[in-house]
This record gives C-alpha cells, sequence and structure tokens, in this order.
C-alpha cells in the first residue's frame, strides 16, 4: 500500500512537470494543490509549485512557497535566482541581491545570477558594481548576448561610449536580429554625435521590431536635430506610443486636426510635457491664428497671464489651464504637432512674428531700476535643469561660472529655480561672490513676473532650461551653454551657434558631456568684449 502510495506521488510530480514544461500551468497547479496536502515538506514539489504561482502572478504565496522549499533544502540555487527575479522585477532591488549573492555563494558559475545581481544594481544606480557583475557573468558564459547588451546600456550611462558600443557589436555578432543590441548601440551613436550611424541603427531595429516606438521617438529627434522636419515630425508621432511619463495624450472624444485647411472651427490646441515645451512649440501658434478659426490654447497655469498679455491683440484664441467640455471645440492637436503644419524645412523658421512673447513693461521698468548700478551691465543667470531624466546632463556647478561671476563690469542676477541656497553659500564662501536675489519673485512659480526680471537684464546666460526658453521667446540676447550631443534636446540642433527656434540665443557648445571649462572659457572671452575688457 505504501509503494503504491509512493508510486502514485513520483507520477503526480512527474505529471506536473510535464504540464510546466508544456506551459500548461493550470494544470500542474491543480496537481500541486493536492500533493501540499500529500508531502509538504517536499522541497522540489514547494520549489516548482512557488515557481508556477509566479508565473500566474500569485507573489504572496509564491514566496512563502519558495521560502519553505528553501528553509527544508537551502541548497537550491536556481530557485534562490528565481526568488531575486522576482524581487528584482516587483521593486524590491536591495532584497533582491540578497538572494542572488546566495546563488553565487551556491554556485560561483552561476552566470545567471552575476547576470541578474548586474540587473538589480544597475536598477539601484550602483553602476560599478553592476559593470563587474556582467563582466563576471560574460567570463563565465561569453555567449551570453543580453550580459554584453546590459553591460553596453551601464558603459553607456557613464559615457564609456566606445567600449559600449564594443559590448553592442559582440552582442549582435552573436545574434544578428538581437533588436535590444542595434537599437541601444544607435542611442549611443547619437550620444557620441554619430548620426548618421545612429539612423542606420534606428532603422534596422524598426525594421526588426516596428513596434518598437522608442526607436521611432529617437530617430525624430535626430532628424529634427539635423533639419530633416518633414520626417522627423511624422517619427515624432510616436511619441504617444512610448512608455513615458512625459508624453501623456489629452483625454478627448473629439478628432484630430489633419488639415489646417478646415475654415469657421473651434480648434483646441494643447500643451504637452514640460514648461519649456510649451513655450517652445507655442512659438508657432502664430501661424495657426493666421487660420480663419477660433483656438482655445490649453498651457501650463503659470504661463496663463504671460500668454494672455501677449497675445491680446489676437482675437481668435483664449488661452486656459485646462478645458473639460469636449463640446467647447471640433478638433484637438497636441501643440508640437503644429511643426507637422508650419516648420518642414529651415525656411519656415524665418518671418514669423518676434519676440512671439511680451513681458509687462512697467514691471521690467522697475525691476531696471532696482538693479541698475552705475555703468554695469546686468546679466542674468540660470545654472541648471530640474529634468529628472536629462536634468543632470544639461546641469553646470554654479562654481564653475566663477571666473565669469568675477567680472567687475557686470551684475548677475539670480533667475535660477528650485532650492539653490547651498550653492550659493558655497559661492560667497569659496569666492567671496554673490547673485542678486530679486526675493520677491518666485522664480519657479511667477513666471510673468520672471519674464519681467530677464526682460529687465542686458543679456542672459543659461543652460537648457525654462529659462532659456522664456529669454528666447521674449527675444533677449541670450548665451546658451549646452553638452555636446544629446539628441533629447534636439532643438539646439548639432552645431549651429545660433538657434533657429529662437535667434536672439547663442549656443555655446561643450566638447564633451564632462567638461565645461572651453565653453565657459569661450563665454568669458565674449562677456570682456560686452563690457569692453
Amino acid at each position: 500500500m505504501v509503494s503504491k502510495n509512493k508510486h502514485k506521488i513520483t507520477k503526480s510530480l512527474q505529471d506536473a512537470l510535464i504540464f510546466c514544461q508544456k506551459g500548461q500551468f493550470n494544470e500542474a497547479r491543480n496537481i500541486y494543490q493536492k500533493l501540499i496536502r500529500v508531502i509538504p515538506t517536499n522541497d522540489q514539489m514547494l520549489s516548482n509549485f512557488g515557481t508556477i504561482e509566479l508565473q500566474m502572478g500569485n507573489i504572496e504565496y509564491a514566496t512563502e512557497l519558495i521560502k519553505r522549499s528553501l528553509l527544508i533544502n537551502p541548497n537550491q540555487p536556481n530557485l534562490l535566482n528565481n526568488l531575486g527575479v522576482h524581487y528584482l522585477e516587483n521593486g524590491g532591488s536591495n532584497n533582491s541581491i540578497e538572494y542572488f549573492d546566495k546563488a553565487i555563494s551556491l554556485n560561483p558559475e552561476d552566470a545567471n545570477a552575476f547576470y541578474n545581481k548586474g540587473r538589480a544594481l544597475t536598477s539601484i544606480n550602483k553602476i560599478e558594481g553592476a559593470i563587474n557583475c556582467y563582466k563576471e557573468a560574460i567570463k563565465i558564459n561569453p555567449k551570453n548576448k543580453s550580459a554584453h547588451l546590459n553591460l553596453g546600456f551601464v558603459l553607456n550611462l557613464i559615457k564609456n561610449f566606445d567600449e559600449a558600443i564594443r559590448e553592442y557589436n559582440i552582442a549582435i555578432d552573436l545574434d544578428k536580429n538581437f533588436w535590444g543590441a542595434i537599437y541601444n548601440r544607435g542611442v549611443t551613436f547619437s550620444n557620441q554625435g554619430n548620426n548618421e550611424k545612429a539612423i542606420e541603427d534606428f532603422h534596422a531595429a524598426i525594421e526588426l521590431e516596428p513596434e518598437n516606438y522608442i526607436a521611432h521617438l529617437n530617430l525624430a529627434y535626430i532628424k529634427l536635430a539635423t533639419h530633416d522636419y518633414r520626417s522627423g515630425w511624422e517619427f515624432y508621432e510616436s511619441r504617444w506610443k512610448v512608455q513615458d511619463e512625459n508624453f501623456i495624450s489629452f483625454d478627448t472624444k473629439k478628432p484630430k486636426l489633419v488639415s489646417f485647411e478646415v475654415k469657421n472651427k473651434k480648434i483646441l490646441i494643447w500643451g504637452e510635457q514640460g514648461i519649456g515645451d510649451h513655450i517652445l512649440y507655442s512659438t508657432m501658434l502664430p501661424d495657426a491664428l493666421k487660420t480663419d478659426n477660433e483656438f482655445i490654447v490649453v498651457l501650463d497655469p503659470r504661463l496663463l497671464d504671460l500668454y494672455r498679455v501677449s497675445y491680446k491683440d489676437y482675437k481668435n484664441v483664449v488661452f486656459f489651464d485646462c478645458v473639460s467640455d469636449d463640446n467647447l471645440y471640433d478638433f484637438h492637436l497636441p501643440i508640437a504637432s503644429l511643426g507637422r503644419f508650419f516648420r518642414n524645412s529651415k525656411k519656415d523658421f524665418l518671418g514669423h512674428k518676434n519676440p512671439p512673447l511680451l513681458a509687462d513693461k512697467s514691471y521690467t521698468k522697475l525691476l531696471r531700476e532696482k538693479i541698475k548700478n552705475e555703468n554695469k551691465k546686468i546679466c542674468g543667470l540660470s545654472w541648471m535643469s530640474k529634468n529628472l531624466k536629462i536634468g543632470e546632463n544639461k546641469s553646470i556647478k554654479l562654481e564653475d561660472f566663477s571666473s565669469i561671476l568675477s567680472l567687475q563690469g557686470i551684475d548677475f542676477v539670480d533667475l535660477q529655480y528650485g532650492d539653490t541656497k547651498k550653492e550659493k553659500q558655497d559661492l560667497k564662501d569659496n569666492y567671496g561672490l554673490e547673485l542678486i536675489k530679486m526675493k520677491d519673485i518666485d522664480n519657479f512659480n511667477d513666471l510673468g513676473k520672471l519674464a519681467s526680471l530677464i526682460d529687465a537684464c542686458d543679456y542672459i546666460i543659461t543652460t537648457s532650461n525654462v529659462t532659456a526658453h522664456i529669454a528666447g521667446a521674449l527675444n533677449k540676447k541670450t548665451y546658451l551653454v549646452i553638452p555636446e550631443a544629446k539628441i533629447r534636446i534636439w532643438y539646439w540642433g548639432t552645431n549651429e551657434n545660433v538657434s533657429l527656434w529662437y535667434p536672439s540665443i547663442k549656443i555655446i557648445r561643450a566638447d564633451n558631456f564632462k567638461d565645461f571649462k572651453t565653453p565657459i572659457k569661450n563665454l568669458l572671452d565674449k562677456l570682456l568684449k560686452e563690457i569692453n575688457y
């Protein structure tokens, strides 16, 4: 009788395993639900049952089963690795590392455990450790194409572009159709400024994976940056299919506008992405307002006063911060999509209203009188971006401007938004330098007042941020200091010295991402000429 039951249990375990291998998890699960009552301490059964529950999304119960199995038999590196992956994919990177380490201690030749630990370390920005783990995984299994891909990814993060491309090449040699490696190599090429090769890779990645919309978007950035506008805008429409919090579509039942040939219609144009994008793309509004239609424009509420003043002479537009009633309009259009209609060549940028924005002149005059000191010039300064994804690449340390801030013929006004108290205190302590701060202006929320403050200056020095967009839209003389490549900020072009979008902005480019000394030296030389040193 005992032998018969043992045979039955063995057969049930085998049947469940076969169902697992065929992907028939419900059938396997039904068997394990019966077996757990009969052999509750069988570590292999608990392990397999827990793995199935993971596959089916029953995370809490799966974790309980796996931990029970490990208590009975801790010597299960594959199971430890699986549990680590579970934590990693559910936001528990630190917990996952503990299990990967245990798996590695049991089997130091476990390439998957090293690879997954590398993924976990990457997710918490421990890049050096991630690089070591990926290299160890590759040492154990040189044909692990995903390890080569991920190693290339983290090398790209630390701007080691040549080594990143080398790893992508190895991954592609292992699998010619590995679109993830081809796409990421394209990203690295674009970071290097090698647009020709980047375009080639993005096209290849799209051919292999047509719904890889992030490749469409990166292709759009390059085409727009290199003035291939007609093609660039078409690819840019893919932004709504990308999983990115920057691209949140407007909820409406009304149709999207496909032509400005319509007449006597009410058209909603809605702002997208960040405030800088609202301002940039709104430079095309005057073109739309020339058509025989009425417009509702939805922008960030901080911009409304500024736009209502600037567009007061237009009788066919109103500005709001939100519109919830679909009955108020016939068509809608995201503001960047104006480019498809009005900016399809470099010639399309010529002969437009300049400046598109107007500051409150009376307040500008008042501010200038407050700041003006003898015969000194007034220069507004903004040095960082708060963009969560690429702000670090667009920002410069305040102390890096110390040589410029030491110039005696200029008063420097603080235009930077955000909490910068420590940087400014360090500047004072280390260099004896201070910026003029207008305490009654909130540079983040009072954008109308900030516009007047910018207008009160003789010129502006800024990195790529909201200040740059406001200054450009006001047609204020501006010196923009930006990284050498980074196609994500495509609207500054690739090698131009003057902005097409804002002709008053002179662009001073860094040689690379890490060193702003050269452009700041070049800027210093320009300012010395400005004040006739």
